[in-house]
Order: C-alpha cells, then sequence, then structure tokens
C-alpha cells in the first residue's frame, strides 16, 4: 500500500479559515501521485498559493520527523 493511499480523506477538503480580519480558503486535494494544498486569501489584496508533495516527499518528512516511521500508525 503507497503512503498516498491514506491521504484519500484530504481529496476535496475545504475548510475556510478565519485570522483576525482576513479569511482564507483551504482546499486539499489527493490523487495516487500526490497530495495537493491550495491556499487564497479572500479580499482585493487576495492570492493564492498552492503546494504539492509527492509520496516520496511526504515519506522524507515522516522519517525525518522520527526515524521510526509511522507511516501505518495512523491508517484505518
Amino acid at each position: 500500500m503507497f503512503t498516498l493511499d491514506h491521504f484519500g480523506v484530504l481529496d476535496e477538503l475545504i475548510q475556510v479559515i478565519y485570522q483576525g480580519v482576513d479569511r482564507f480558503v483551504v482546499l486539499s486535494g489527493a490523487t495516487d501521485e500526490a497530495w495537493i494544498v491550495s491556499v487564497g486569501l479572500e479580499g482585493p489584496e487576495g492570492r493564492w498559493w498552492q503546494g504539492q508533495w509527492e509520496e516520496d516527499t511526504v515519506l522524507r518528512a515522516v522519517v525525518r520527523t522520527n526515524p521510526r516511521c509511522w507511516c501505518g500508525v495512523f491508517s484505518i
């Protein structure tokens, strides 16, 4: 089983975050190849940022955080 198989719950996730007077929209998508996150600032000064993490990037981050790789710890 691939690590990104566990990211299915993050597919099509939409969240609005209020920070003071600013409002951010977070969109999350997951494919077989990558986890994609877009963050947008609402309003006249609004802009978008998008990041994409592939499986090897996610694994490197998890292993760097905990050398005993907890990849399967949170799986159902």
